[in-house]
């Protein structure tokens, strides 16, 4: 991914955006792998128009890393408005692509607790997350 640029990283994006198989856990295609199949080979293709020797492999890596490096961010951003933090306090995103990711904010994969007050936590938290993950979306989309 460092050999690609602003521009072309943000064209892979809208087009991983549009594939939603790929990330958006209540896609009904989330777990048809003949559909991801494609998805991946349509990203694939994509991506080949910068590295002629691109696979499904470096297509998942650097979608990893952009999500990855989207968590971060946005846990940041999350733990800034859950405290409490005055406007001219507030974390604000160092990602430059951060705006365009926003769409994965509250597309994680379920996964299991080990105990009912941990799962209460993690509800609380999880549902605080996602309050605040679709007000920051609809602000930015309004701006």
């Amino acid at each position: 991914m460092a050999t690609w640029s602003k521009d072309f990283l943000l064209e892979f994006i809208e087009l991983f955006r549009q594939e939603e198989c790929l990330w958006k856990a209540k896609s009904k295609y989330y777990y048809n792998i003949s559909k991801k199949d494609t998805s991946y080979r349509t990203l694939s293709g994509k991506v080949e128009e910068v590295e002629p020797d691109a696979t499904r492999d470096t297509v998942v890596k650097n979608i990893n890393n952009l999500r990855s490096a989207f968590g971060k961010e946005h846990k940041n951003v999350i733990k800034s408005l859950v405290s409490g933090a005055r406007a001219e306090e507030m974390y604000a995103p160092r990602l430059w692509n951060y705006n365009q990711l926003l769409f994965l904010c509250d597309q994680e994969a379920p996964h299991n607790s080990t105990s009912s007050v941990q799962e209460e936590e993690e509800d609380r938290e999880v549902n605080l997350l996602l309050f605040y993950c679709t007000s920051l979306y609809s602000y930015i989309l309004f701006i």
